[in-house]
């Protein structure tokens, strides 16, 4: 949890600013913080930095809708849902190189030939997995769903940076002492 609150804060401020430090941030604080979000986002972060499985669950079907209305279907077909569940995914869990497994160098401590120093699967590569678990050929896969894919992504990862901007005013611009660690 500390590495997901060092990432969505890390252009804001410095964790260990908070009086107390890292260790004075807990789930439930995250949680009650979390509280003025729209419910799709509240359940986001939730799933994101506590890895609440509930939360996931819940998070779902929001996804699924927002997908329909952001790629215009007025019906939540199997493309939709398919889609938003594997652009939820992507979102949440990266894929990693089978290479070098995120670590973006190999054991002589040079760039990963493979991902060229990203950590991530190549485009092709993720491409491929995508077609693989839509059952198409990668090339049937690009040209039905490609776009919309990349669009929903592109989309829900806007939901980091809006989580981020809230955990940042109610963590550490609360006028409340007990959300910054107890202390004034």
């Amino acid at each position: 949890m500390r590495e997901i609150l060092t990432m969505l804060t890390a252009r804001r401020a410095r964790l260990d600013s908070l009086p107390g430090g890292i260790p004075a941030i807990t789930p439930v604080m995250v949680a009650s913080a979390c509280k003025g979000l729209r419910p799709l986002l509240y359940y986001y972060a939730l799933t994101m930095i506590n890895h609440d499985k509930e939360a996931l669950s819940l998070l779902r079907p929001l996804v699924r809708q927002e997908a329909a209305t952001l790629l215009g279907d007025a019906v939540l077909s199997d493309g939709v849902v398919m889609l938003a569940d594997m652009a939820l995914e992507g979102v949440l869990v990266p894929q990693y190189c089978n290479r070098c497994h995120g670590r973006k160098y190999t054991r002589n401590h040079k760039a990963c030939p493979v991902c060229k120093g990203s950590g991530l699967l190549r485009p092709l590569a993720a491409e491929r997995k995508q077609a693989e678990r839509a059952k198409l050929p990668r090339a049937a896969w690009r040209k039905q769903y490609g776009e919309p894919y990349k669009r929903l992504v592109a989309h829900f990862q806007t939901f980091e940076n809006e989580v981020s901007q809230h955990l940042f005013r109610a963590l550490y611009q609360a006028r409340d002492p007990e959300a910054c660690g107890g202390r004034k």
